[in-house]
């Protein structure tokens, strides 16, 4: 089994749903069961991954990169590797609030 999701739920079933378990394996249903399980959090996994890239690249170090309305990244027109039209919104205020309350005593303003 190279799915790590269907081997996961192989392991499950085997150890805490044994009846459940053997009578797939007893059907014939098991293995296409674990395929449908294995593909479906596989992708879940990856449009998860997917996710976690773009937010980092949008949203590195406080620098919002702009976005063409195709979701593609606006470009300086020099090469698709630099960005164009970075923003540098800072923290809100509810945020800056947040942070003084619950760390005042470690962050201070100089």
């Amino acid at each position: 089994m190279e799915n790590r999701f269907a081997e996961k739920r192989r392991r499950y079933l085997r150890e805490y749903r044994d009846g459940i378990y053997t009578g797939m394996l007893l059907t014939g249903k098991l293995d296409e069961h674990l395929k449908k399980i294995g593909d479906t959090a596989q992708e879940m996994f990856d449009k998860w991954v997917g996710m976690e890239e773009f937010l980092l690249v949008k949203f590195l170090d406080g620098n919002v990169k702009a976005q063409n309305p195709d979701g593609s990244w606006v470009t300086n027109g020099h090469s698709d590797k630099i960005p164009d039209k970075i923003g540098w919104p800072g923290y809100t205020d509810v945020w800056k609030r947040a942070v003084a309350r619950d760390h005042g005593s470690v962050v201070e303003a100089k």
